[in-house]
């Protein structure tokens, strides 16, 4: 299966192509590669004059023409295959020109929501007008590629689904800040959202990047020798999954690498010098005539008349760039201060509102009470004391979120958030301040409501009423912080604060993909030739740079490593096998799937020249190697050689490990002694198949049986409506509860047909299921109700992303407005069942409006047309309060849904607990307890609101609900 993933791709025809569920695996189509070519002619001619007509009018060089016209090609081409190509090339050389072509002429072709523009930073996705990767995915939310799932897969993956309709064509830009498990990760997001086989779901892939700039933080570049290239069951999941994402990359054979240093297009002597040592720097391999350069570009020989150029007007407030996040807090700090001084003003100190959070292992406090619907829940106060020692720590001691704000008018700050990309309010856009709104805080203390900014050159002109243009509103956020103390002790809190730091500094990471045409650099602590380069690459002119610092000359002439080395080459024989190709020079036999059998088919047929006669001297082979490559059997040659089997994921086996009983069943309670002691009376559970892991089938279908036993006559009746997979799980039922079949056999039966429907979503063996996939197939699409958002100004209406009611819901915000304003929140409050069908108006803003430059608040409203008997509700994050009733009314009527269990999910296992009609919590795990469930405690006598139930500690390994059942008896 793995192989058909990794290899080629037939895509979907055009009416399936527009919806995700298709399946085309029987599609017998003839794939065209001719887009390749630089004399392909598109079938329509309006699309030949506008590709010509791009070109001219960006000015397109001879390389940036090549990646424009293989893309243009490909989306005027009928059926082509799916394109993986590298977008290589120094800082400067018109990357960024390229990007803004090709969305130039999706935009004229009416197709822009075709493409789109993904970043590893907020900093590149605000100048590209694009995304973090994080955040358009959603793979922030699912910790390591799926190894923990305490927050919902299911979730995002349609949120993802609906954000991605119709896209075609995905750029990264900044791939080298990518690690080899990150590529896997945005693989397989793609793949369970287009529905596809295919790696990247199929999609087309742009991935741009110079790999002599910063690579992935904490995290192997994609040229790391650690990585291996064939997978074993030894290996751990993350080191299978990087193994996956090396051999993706290896499949991107179409590369262009652009030459021609766009930045210091009009060059003095200076420039020519700045340019030289970056292509030397870019290999750390200086002469001692660029250190001389670089050294004379220091304020102390740029000193004229004993003033320094830094008192200049034209860097008196420039950004410094620099490596350490502690550095870029001192010289904000400085910077604030001596801008207030030199433009008369007064800093005006805006504090942060703080609550105590619930630590890293340990209990939710007992304290917390049930507060009114309205308030939701109560927080944690914390002392002055701690507070102000809070707030005297910098921004980088948490998080990035400023504890203090020291501010004024006019002075530069960085957004650090994405608000509202629509209005250009993301990440790393920069912004100067033009006025607040603020109150009194936490010990009487000013606190900042409203930021109001504008925005230095934004992607594109905002113009919202009331406000001058590019004038923007940022309000104060909730977020989760785990803080550093002075003590080097970790605190976790819920601060409020406006996500904006003062912007007079930066790190070297946030500065990558921006041109300055003012640069002033601290190279003091940056670690190697790839810091130095990154930092030195900003530069627009080597007389707008100054280096406040000698430069170390050991880090940019030591070499690079064998490694970068080889990657360097083998992208630049790429990168001509690439120009041949275009120039249908190259014969199509040459073209493999992946990197080295295309470089050694290459190196073959074409013996007669010197392929490293152009390359930088650094590159260049040595007499004694050898420049064609061996054949190795690996995952790098051939997709046969990638495993000896499927993907195994790293899971406990039945005897290691196994929780207790014991374990499993201390937990305090406040006016109950748990009794351990399984009885006649006690649920029946399902036993684990350690063979085909079934964890995720056991924690369901547990709690189903368990209410099916309750009265299977008219359960029997309730689960037939639902849908077919549960029809089969009550026969299953009925043949357990006479004694023809197992449990585990029923289990099984529903198990095969579900795969029958869908292999990938529903995987044998060793791998783990996302229980989004079984609880959606099994409690199907029929809804009851909607939660709907509208706009009373431009009649906008969204009654589907926000929640359907029925058999299956999926909570993925909290509150009532579904904002996450509050730290937690009930079940009941997040259904808005509190609204009685009554219209409130929410926080949120109406993105039509939105893009009109006119902000409106939306309105919600609640809609029931009939209840439901179950409902399954998807929690999409661990701090949804599980309510043990839901109570709702309707024209008088009186709805009362009971508590029947909780499913938990985390290190890749899912248990779960049954709540019965006498209100006894009794705790499965098909590992630990058997086909048998432990007996806790009686719901009545919980006093903190099933705070408890949140959370299964099982053996040291902490769980998060992911989803609640509930029942209308």
């Amino acid at each position: 299966m793995f192989k058909k993933k990794l290899a080629g791709y037939i895509p979907p025809s055009e009416d399936i192509k527009m919806s995700f569920a298709g399946d085309s695996s029987n599609d017998v189509r003839i794939l065209s590669s001719d887009y390749l070519l630089r004399s392909y002619k598109a079938r329509k001619s309006e699309h030949n004059v506008l590709t010509n007509t791009i070109v001219e009018q960006f000015t397109l060089n001879t390389e940036q023409e090549r990646v424009f016209r293989i893309v243009a090609n490909h989306a005027s081409s009928l059926s082509p295959d799916q394109m993986r190509m590298h977008l290589g090339g120094m800082g400067g050389t018109g990357k960024s020109q390229v990007i803004k072509a090709i969305i130039h002429m999706f935009e004229l072709r009416g197709e822009l929501h075709q493409f789109v523009v993904f970043t590893p930073t907020g900093t590149a996705a605000a100048l590209l007008n694009g995304s973090t990767y994080h955040s358009a995915l959603g793979i922030y939310s699912r910790s390591n590629s799926g190894q923990d799932f305490s927050k919902n897969e299911g979730a995002i993956i349609n949120e993802t689904r609906t954000r991605l309709t119709g896209v075609e064509y995905i750029f990264i830009d900044e791939i080298s800040m990518l690690s080899s498990h990150n590529l896997f990760a945005i693989s397989q997001c793609l793949l369970q959202v287009f529905n596809s086989d295919s790696i990247f779901g199929g999609v087309s892939m742009i991935l741009a990047r110079d790999f002599a700039q910063l690579p992935p933080v904490g995290n192997l570049p994609f040229y790391s020798p650690s990585i291996k290239h064939t997978q074993d069951s030894h290996m751990r999941p993350r080191d299978q999954e990087a193994t996956l994402g090396k051999i993706f990359w290896h499949q991107f054979t179409t590369v262009v690498i652009l030459k021609q240093n766009m930045r210091q297009m009009t060059q003095s002597v200076a420039d020519s010098k700045l340019c030289t040592a970056l292509e030397n720097m870019r290999y750390a391999n200086c002469t001692l005539s660029n250190i001389e350069f670089l050294n004379s570009r220091t304020p102390l020989k740029l000193m004229r008349n004993g003033v320094s150029p830094l008192t200049d007007d034209n860097f008196r407030n420039v950004s410094v760039i620099t490596a350490w996040n502690n550095q870029k807090d001192r010289f904000n700090e400085q910077g604030a201060s001596c801008f207030a001084t030199d433009t008369g003003q007064t800093l005006h100190h805006f504090y942060s509102i703080d609550n105590l959070g619930v630590q890293d292992g340990e209990n939710p406090k007992k304290s917390r009470r049930r507060a009114g619907k309205a308030n939701g829940r109560t927080q944690h106060k914390m002392s002055l004391k701690l507070q102000e020692a809070l707030w005297s720590r910098t921004p980088c001691a948490s998080q990035q979120i400023a504890s203090k704000l020291s501010l004024c008018i006019g002075m530069p700050v960085m957004i650090r958030n994405n608000d509202a990309t629509e209005l250009c309010i993301m990440k790393g856009q920069e912004a100067v301040i033009v006025g607040w709104e603020s109150s009194q805080g936490l010990f009487k203390r000013p606190v900042l409501e409203t930021l109001f900014v504008e925005l230095v050159n934004p992607p594109q002109t905002i113009k919202l009423p009331d406000l001058p243009e590019n004038v923007v509103p940022l309000t104060r956020t909730s977020s989760r912080v785990t803080c550093t103390l002075k003590s080097g002790d970790k605190l976790s809190i819920q601060r409020q604060q406006i996500l904006v730091l003062p912007n007079f500094a930066m790190t070297d990471y946030a500065s990558q993909g921006k041109t300055r045409i003012y640069n002033v650099i601290h190279l003091e602590h940056c670690k190697d030739h790839m810091s130095y380069y990154t930092c030195l690459s900003r530069s627009s002119s080597a007389d707008s740079t100054i280096i406040l610092h000698a430069v170390d000359a050991k880090k940019i002439t030591r070499g690079i490593s064998g490694h970068l080395r080889q990657e360097f080459r083998e992208l630049n024989i790429l990168d001509e096998v690439t120009r041949l190709r275009y120039d249908g020079i190259l014969p199509h036999s040459v073209i493999h799937t992946l990197r080295n059998p295309t470089i050694r088919a290459y190196m073959l047929w074409n013996k007669s020249s010197a392929i490293d006669s152009t390359w930088h001297s650094a590159l260049a082979y040595a007499p004694e190697e050898t420049i064609i490559k061996q054949i190795i059997h690996d995952g790098t040659w051939s997709l046969d050689n990638i495993m000896p089997k499927v993907l195994t994921p790293a899971k406990r086996r039945a005897n290691e490990d196994s929780t207790t009983p014991s374990a499993v069943t201390k937990m305090k309670k406040a006016k109950h002694t748990t009794n351990n002691d399984t009885c006649a009376s006690s649920p029946t559970g399902i036993l684990w198949d350690h063979t085909n892991y079934s964890c995720g089938y056991d924690s369901i279908f547990t709690i189903l049986y368990n209410i099916w036993e309750t009265n299977p006559q008219q359960w029997q009746r309730r689960f037939n409506d639902i849908s077919p997979f549960m029809n089969k799980l009550c026969i299953g039922f009925l043949s357990s509860a006479n004694g023809t079949m197992s449990l585990e056999q029923t289990r099984n039966d529903v198990r095969a047909k579900l795969r029958e429907t869908n292999p990938i979503n529903f995987p044998l063996g060793e791998r783990s299921t996302v229980i989004y996939n079984i609880a959606f197939a099994l409690m199907g699409r029929r809804t009851s109700g909607t939660l709907e958002l509208s706009c009373n100004t431009c009649n906008y209406h969204r009654p589907t992303p926000l929640l359907h009611f029925g058999e299956f819901m999926s909570l993925i915000s909290m509150g009532q407005f579904h904002d996450d304003a509050v730290a937690e929140a009930l079940i009941s409050d997040s259904l808005c069942w509190n609204l009685n069908e009554n219209r409130q108006e929410s926080k949120k803003i109406c993105p039509s409006c939105a893009q009109s430059q006119h902000i409106a608040r939306l309105s919600v409203s609640l809609r029931i047309e009939c209840m439901s008997y179950i409902t399954m509700i998807e929690l999409g994050n661990p701090r949804f309060l599980i309510d043990p009733e839901l109570l709702y009314t309707s024209d008088g009527i009186r709805f009362c849904y009971r508590l029947a269990g909780v499913i938990y999910g985390g290190q890749q296992h899912f248990t779960s607990r049954i709540v019965d009609r006498q209100g006894d919590v009794w705790y499965h795990d098909g590992i630990a307890t058997s086909r048998h469930c432990i007996r806790e405690c009686n719901i009545n006598d919980l006093t903190d609101s099933s705070q408890w139930l949140r959370t299964s500690v099982c053996g040291g390994h902490v769980k998060h609900a992911i989803y609640a059942v509930y029942v209308r008896d």
